[in-house]
């Protein structure tokens, strides 16, 4: 139900955005260029497909309705399922299904390496070169430049992500 709701959510949100930035435009293009051959209404339905493509695309899909998506590079995702459960991918692919290092519970994301908190010990993943360092204790995890005080939950972490641009993106 969840994911109805928002599905529907950002039909209006992308059907909203679309009216806004075809009138923008066709006021600059008409009004600053003088020119008269855009019309509207072609306008307004190419901006609404266009805004409904970008928001599925990889770089911009954020989840529906209790999933959640953050991008780390062009090869790693952070799934978060009920904004608890964190799945890590790698081209599609689960890295995460290792029981040492399953359970997240806080994480974030800095300079292209993911520093996590798992139920027991620590986690660091070089998104670029795919190094992972688990589980790791405490003080190793501060020796590779962790943070304890920059530890997100999920859901916190993905709203300090996307943050509230995202409505008009």
């Amino acid at each position: 139900m969840a994911v109805l709701f928002h599905f529907f959510f950002e039909l209006v949100r992308v059907g909203v955005l679309s009216l806004l930035y075809g009138f923008i435009i066709w006021f600059l293009v008409t009004k600053a260029l003088k020119l008269t051959s855009i019309k509207k209404r072609f306008l307004v339905p190419s901006l609404f497909v266009i805004l409904f493509i970008w928001r599925f695309s990889y770089w911009r899909d954020n989840g529906l309705g209790d999933f959640g998506r953050v991008p780390l590079s062009s090869n790693y995702v952070v799934e978060i399922i009920d904004w608890s459960w964190v799945r890590i991918k790698k081209n599609g692919e689960s890295v995460n299904n290792r029981s040492d290092f399953q359970d997240i519970e806080e994480l974030y994301f800095e300079k292209g390496i993911l520093y996590a908190q798992l139920r027991k010990g620590y986690l660091i993943l070089n998104s670029s070169n795919d190094k992972i360092h688990h589980p790791i204790n405490k003080e190793k995890f501060m020796s590779l430049g962790g943070d304890l005080n920059k530890l997100r939950t999920p859901d916190r972490f993905h709203s300090g992500y996307w943050g509230w641009g995202l409505l008009f993106f």
